[in-house]
Formats: C-alpha cells, structure tokens, sequence
C-alpha cells in the first residue's frame, strides 16, 4: 500500500511526536499538532467556522499534514464556505524519498475543497497560486522602546550599538518623532466614542448586513463566527459610536512580548480584525490607535488589503511598512475572484488567516 493521507486520529498522535522529532531542527520545520482535535477552532455541531488536521501515512509512520481552516465567506453578498490551507508540514525536508509529499498534501486538499486560500508570512511557490501582499501599517508610540527592541533592525552589533545610543540620547526619539510627522501625520475626523464590551450581540448581525454588500470579498463576520474566534480573555473588543450612533467595532491586542525574535520585548498593539462601512472606516481606526496609544503600547501594527482601509489606516497617523503577510489562492477561488473584480478590493486581515501562528496571538494563550 501506498502513502495514504487521511483525517487525523488520536491513535497517530505517537506517530505524530516521532514524526516531529524526526523534522525538528529542518529549515522550515515547526511542530505539527500532536493531537487530533485542534486546540484552536475544533469542530463542533453546527459550528461554521471550524479546524480540521489531516495526516500523510506511510506504513504507519507520519511523513506529513496540513490543517483547513473552514470559514463562511461573502462573495458580494453570496455566502460559501472555502477554507485556509495552513501549517502544511513534509518530510521531505529531512528525507529526500519523500520529497513529492509537499505535492500529495496540496492535491489532496484541493480535492476536499478546490476554494483555498492562505495567508503566509512569504509567498509560498504553490503551483498556479495567485498572491499579493497585505498592507503594512505601523506607528511608533515609544521611540526608545523601540529602537531598543526591533530586532528585525538590530542585526549587526554595529546598528545595535547605533541604534541603543539613539534610543539613550534622545536622538532617536526626535528623528523617529520628526520622521512620522512628516509621513504619518494624522487627519481630523469627526469625533468618536469607545466603549468596551463582552459580547456579540444582535447588533453585530446589523452591522454586518449593511457592511456585507459593500466589500466584495470578506470572511463572515457576524456574532456567531465572532464569538467563536474572540471568546475573551486578552481580547480588546470596542464599539465606536459618532453622535451616539454606533458606526464599527475593533478588535485589538495589547501584549507584552517577550525575546520575540522580530519584536525582542516591545509591547506590542495590535489591530486585529474590524469592522464598519467604507465611509467610516477612518473614525474606526483612529479609534483603535488613541485607545492603544492610552493602554500605553510601543508599536501599533495592522496588516490590511482593502484599499479604503489601507487609507484609513494612513489617515490615522500610521506609516507604511513592507508587507509582513501575503495572501495567495488556488486557481479555482482565484478565477472567482477574477470573475467578480473582488481580488483588488479583498477585505482581508491577519485575523483571517493562521492566527496561531501569530507572535502576539500565541501571548493570549499563556
């Protein structure tokens, strides 16, 4: 018999520890979940945003898996199911005999479900894949924390020296201050009100009616599926009201990171998922960043692909950056998307990938 690739059982999660032990220590190795319900998002009745592993077989020994991440999604108002293919792990990176399992992995996933999507921190060379970056936005609240911290710019001891004299003198702070003046500096807008809340109500559903038909490509976002991915703890979520109507809702991350190998010890502010019609998105995100910038955080990141909120996000004070997170799609979803001109105007955020496998998502879970 063949290598067979089937859902995961709890009696190959043995299998599954050999398996990462044989991998760990690879370029491009991680550690493929070892048990056979996932500990994020695990299927449930009736849940419509849900997990499931699966696991290539070779004579009883594991030499690979991959995880779809199924989700509802608004195609200009018609909603389908498509699913996220993430955390897709071979052997072949140890052992060339199984150098086709990257292959077999992704064929079989495209039998389960031909509208795949991925949002990855590189532009995987999946065959006939269609990719693009999301936009990066960023904004520096503590100047010295952050030079002293960013490790992705402290990579040589000479800037590291360089870069820890600036945040000590104050040297630092007046260029990256004068810096974002001139590049980020931040529109009036009308003003808003936040208020924290608990739950997801009906509300949500009423906002997600009128926002629907707006953005031709968007993950569902009503408080069924919401609660489900933002079911408290560490979660900031607010409603933001203009002239006490309500007009969007964030969520966001405070998190204080710890020898993170891109953001050392910052505190790190994260815009995580949002929501509101196109017209107000800028009172939204500003929003987010005064109550992260109050909350006291180093750095505000937020990755985004519609182009209203990218401007938004400028509008806010927030500067450009290289894109950390690419969004690519099988062919099958890639001509839908074509099909309905969404693939310029996708609605898409961090959120709506691995969120895993994100550093200050991985915090919350401590």
């Amino acid at each position: 018999m063949g290598i067979r690739i089937e859902p995961f059982a709890e009696a190959y999660s043995p299998a599954v520890r050999e398996f990462n032990n044989r991998v760990r220590g690879r370029s491009g190795a991680f550690e493929f979940p070892e048990t056979a319900s996932p500990e994020w998002l695990p299927p449930a009745p009736g849940r419509s945003i849900f997990q499931e592993q699966f696991l290539a077989i070779d004579r009883g020994e594991i030499c690979g898996g991959y995880v779809l991440k199924h989700q509802k999604f608004a195609f200009r108002g018609a909603i389908r199911s498509i699913a996220c293919y993430h955390s897709a792990l071979s052997e072949g990176i140890a052992e060339p005999r199984y150098e086709d399992i990257a292959d077999m992995l992704l064929d079989d996933a495209l039998r389960r479900q031909p509208y795949l999507y991925a949002i990855e921190p590189q532009r995987t060379p999946l065959p006939e894949w269609k990719w693009t970056g999301l936009s990066r936005k960023y904004r520096i609240v503590h100047s010295a924390r952050f030079l002293q911290n960013m490790q992705s710019l402290r990579s040589t001891p000479g800037r590291r020296f360089a870069l820890s004299l600036a945040a000590l003198t104050g040297v630092g702070w007046a260029g990256v201050s004068l810096y974002q003046r001139l590049h980020g500096k931040a529109k009036p807008i009308p003003p808003v009100t936040v208020d924290f809340f608990d739950n997801f109500g009906a509300w949500t559903d009423e906002l997600w009616a009128r926002c629907a038909p707006q953005y031709p490509f968007a993950a569902v976002r009503d408080s069924e599926t919401l609660a489900v991915l933002y079911p408290g703890g560490k979660f900031l979520r607010m409603k933001v009201a203009s002239a006490g109507k309500l007009v969007g809702w964030v969520v966001a991350l405070d998190t204080q990171m710890q020898w993170n190998a891109q953001f050392g010890d910052i505190r790190l502010g994260t815009i995580l998922d949002c929501l509101a019609l196109p017209e107000h998105a800028p009172q939204v995100i500003a929003a987010a960043r005064r109550v992260l910038e109050r909350r006291g955080v180093d750095l505000i990141i937020c990755d985004h692909s519609h182009p209203v909120w990218t401007s938004a996000l400028s509008d806010a004070g927030l500067l450009s950056g290289e894109p950390n997170l690419y969004f690519g799609c099988s062919p099958a979803l890639t001509i839908e998307l074509q099909r309905t001109e969404a693939w310029e105007s996708a609605f898409l955020m961090r959120c709506d990938g691995n969120m895993r496998a994100l550093a200050e998502f991985a915090h919350t879970l401590l």
